[in-house]
């Protein structure tokens, strides 16, 4: 194993990695469920030889790269044997709402570390890439847990319960045909995760409930106990939203991730009708498709 890119400089590859909702909160019990779903983040990424006393080090074509960039840079490097003289250029374009809940950081990190360790001819797995971006969403802040089962989602689409701590996929499956994800967004920030991890830890039978669900496969069941943990511990009044969206058709509802988000897995004639009887005013709905295991943004 080299690492020696398989050209000389400056050719450019595409990669992508997709959005995701949470079943099930990875911070109470250290296992979390995710589905991917058609929110793409596209990348891509180029490189040219650096001095080679210099450090790998990564430009954002929009401007300077944030630390998340520069954190999953290094953590590629850790995962392989390459020469440090390469400066990587990146070009990131998302269409995933930041700081939601609905995985814009796992997705990002996931992308870049898959454009660029196929750059260097080491294209890795689902598990691989999963994991160099839990380690450099921790390194750069934006996690709590590093989020392995996020990543794993976006990486390799479908639905994936993992234990985050091990970096072990436990279960992988598909959410049933003819249902797709009405997201209600609201334009209010997340309370300071930094502040309320430990609520989130606190002994809850509802977050019990929810991982034997999800490691039975019943992430669907498992997302109302999720929700009710995340509700209680960070302080979210989506008791009536939940209520409103399943009263009209939604076969589940919760707060993605740490939110603000709020997802309803809707039978797909019926989103219009869930759509309605939610409030429109300082929020937006977004429908979003399923992604099939296998899948990779075009």
């Amino acid at each position: 194993m080299t690492g020696t890119p398989p050209f000389p400089s400056g050719p450019t590859l595409r990669d992508g990695a997709w959005g995701a909702i949470s079943f099930l909160n990875a911070i109470p019990q250290g296992i979390g469920c995710a589905a991917a779903v058609s929110l793409p983040v596209i990348v891509e990424v180029a490189y040219l030889p650096a001095p080679p006393e210099s450090r790998p080090s990564v430009d954002l074509a929009q401007g300077e790269a944030p630390p998340l960039l520069r954190w999953t840079l290094d953590k590629v490097y850790e995962s392989v044997q390459v020469p440090p003289s390469y400066k990587f250029r990146v070009d990131v374009r998302s269409g995933i709402p930041p700081s939601k809940g609905l995985k814009s950081s796992s997705a990002v990190s996931v992308a870049m570390a898959r454009g660029v360790r196929r750059v260097l001819g080491q294209p890795p797995s689902p598990a691989e890439v999963a994991a160099i971006s839990a380690k450099a969403c921790l390194a750069a802040g934006v996690s709590i847990t590093g989020a392995f089962d996020d990543a794993l989602a976006c990486a390799m689409g479908g639905v994936v319960v993992a234990d985050v701590r091990a970096h072990w996929q436990m279960l992988s499956t598909e959410v049933p045909t003819g249902l797709q994800a009405l997201l209600w967004i609201p334009e209010t920030a997340r309370p300071d995760l930094a502040k309320k991890a430990n609520e989130l830890r606190v002994p809850d039978m509802n977050a019990k409930e929810a991982v034997r669900l999800s490691l039975r496969g019943e992430f669907l069941k498992a997302m109302k106990y999720n929700s009710l943990v995340v509700e209680r511990a960070l302080g979210y009044d989506y008791a009536k939203l939940r209520e409103a969206g399943l009263a009209k058709g939604a076969v589940a509802a919760g707060v993605t991730g740490n939110g603000p988000a709020l997802a309803f897995v809707v039978p797909r004639e019926l989103t219009p009708q869930v759509a309605s009887a939610l409030p429109w005013q300082g929020a937006k709905l977004v429908t979003a498709e399923f992604v099939r295991p296998g899948v990779v943004p075009a």
